[in-house]
């Protein structure tokens, strides 16, 4: 799909059709109206794209989508699913988020002019040690604009 947006599609000979084997045979389904006889071309294949995607990532998986939902809400209720703070949800499933600046350290990418032996380097790190759980988050969110989980905002 990637190489599709990127490139150009005249004379590929795709249409707006969507292919898949069972155990038995190739089947091939029109993605919308009369679409085994509409051609693809650079005009019209952000709409195949978006077409092919929902059939891939939705349409192809609803019956296992409403199979986790049941299983889901059997474990949690949709009624208290509806107070809840999406960071609530998040502790729920994940935990406590805990940092692990070993990690960190061993991952961090210095610049050209820095190394992991200089005072700056080493001040950084104890600075970091000293920091809370949520004073790490805070960090993270500070120098990437994300947390950990990779929301985009701040749990307060």
């Amino acid at each position: 799909m990637k190489w599709m947006l990127e490139n150009s599609v005249e004379g590929l000979g795709q249409n707006f059709t969507y292919e898949f084997e069972t155990l038995e045979e190739r089947i091939s389904l029109p993605l919308k109206p009369n679409g085994e006889n509409i051609e693809v071309t650079d005009e019209n294949k952000r709409e195949f794209v978006r077409l092919l995607c929902q059939k891939k990532l939705t349409d192809e998986i609803r019956d296992q989508i409403k199979a986790f939902k049941r299983g889901f809400h059997i474990l949690i209720p949709e009624k208290a699913l509806e107070l809840m703070a999406p960071s609530d949800l998040e502790y729920i499933v994940a935990g406590e988020q805990v940092y692990d600046l070993v990690d960190w350290k061993e991952n961090f990418r210095y610049g050209n002019k820095l190394s992991p032996t200089e005072d700056v380097s080493l001040w950084f790190w104890e600075i970091l040690e000293s920091f809370t759980n949520e004073e790490l988050s805070q960090y993270l969110y500070f120098v990437t604009g994300k947390t950990s989980s990779g929301n985009n905002h701040m749990n307060n």
